[in-house]
C-alpha cells in the first residue's frame, strides 16, 4: 500500500498569519516569558506595612529569614495623617 515508511520529523512546525516557530522556539518563548520593558520599575513581590516603631525590627527579622534584599522602604501618610512603613520585598 505504501511505498515507503512514515517517519517522524526532526523538527515540528507551525504556521500561523504568515510566520513559522519550531517546537523548541514555543517551548523557550513559553518557558521564559519576556520581562518587562527596559525603564519599568519592578514591581514588589511581597509589601508589609508596619505601624510606627515595628520597621527596624521587622526588616531584620525578614533579612534574616528571607534570602533576597528588600528593593525599598517607603513612608507614607495616611488619610488620618498617621505614618505607616511599607517594606517591599
Amino acid at each position: 500500500m505504501w511505498s515507503k515508511p512514515l517517519t517522524k520529523p526532526s523538527t515540528l512546525h507551525t504556521a500561523s498569519a504568515g510566520w513559522r516557530r519550531t517546537t523548541s522556539q514555543l517551548t523557550h518563548s513559553t518557558a521564559n516569558p519576556p520581562g518587562p520593558p527596559a525603564g519599568t520599575p519592578r514591581l514588589p513581590k511581597l509589601v508589609f506595612e508596619v505601624g510606627h516603631g515595628q520597621a527596624a525590627p521587622l526588616k531584620a527579622l525578614l533579612l534574616h529569614a528571607l534570602p533576597a534584599e528588600l528593593s525599598h522602604v517607603r513612608v507614607l501618610k495616611d488619610f488620618a495623617g498617621v505614618e505607616r512603613t511599607l517594606l517591599c520585598y
